[in-house]
């Protein structure tokens, strides 16, 4: 009973942390959040919170992922039909808190859905993902082909910065439904 109780103890500190209040969470990243994409700097900057990269890992469900918009951002769709698409390739890491509130706010037009991923170990992960909950006809005009492994550049597709002027199109109506549409999403 004792040695059953330390293990029980052991797993509530892999989950909480060392102040017994921290929470973590499994997050699957793909696209520019990756090791060498363009935005896994916030990923690692301690100061927006702590992580722990569990493994390379692989969606049990298959997603449609392709790169649109003039900021050739990475999008996968979120689809009612799991057999659309590919079993998308990503890292698999465990977050504070904090840096899921940070990651909350980078992907805060995604929508954030519970998926399960397998490790390189076959082992099986429920994590979080950021999702479109479904694509938009501007996005569909400008996107590459699908694809299960993002890497920047991918079709000559080169990521590009928010903070760069992206032609003179304004970034805010890459996501409208149409033109009576209020709500847009800017990329």
């Amino acid at each position: 009973m004792w040695v059953f109780s330390i293990v029980c103890l052991q797993l509530a500190l892999q989950l909480v942390g060392a102040s017994g209040s921290e929470m973590r969470t499994k997050v699957f990243v793909y696209g520019t959040l990756k090791k060498g994409e363009p935005n896994h700097e916030f990923m690692t900057d301690p100061a927006t919170g702590k992580l722990w990269f569990i493994d390379n890992a692989t969606t049990v469900d298959k997603f449609v992922m392709f790169v649109s918009s003039p900021r050739n951002i990475p999008f996968i769709v979120n689809s009612e039909e799991k057999n659309e698409g590919y079993q998308i390739k990503g890292e698999l890491y465990e977050v504070d808190d904090q840096k899921l509130a940070i990651l909350d706010d980078i992907e805060r037009f995604y929508t954030k859905i519970d998926i399960d991923v397998t490790d390189s170990k076959d082992v099986i992960h429920a994590a979080k993902i950021y999702v479109l909950p479904k694509t938009y006809p501007k996005l569909e005009a400008n996107k590459t082909m699908n694809f299960d492994n993002y890497y920047n550049g991918i079709e000559g597709r080169w990521y590009i910065e928010p903070n760069e002027k992206v032609f003179d199109v304004p970034s805010s109506d890459w996501l409208e439904e149409d033109e009576s549409t209020e709500s847009t999403i800017s990329f």
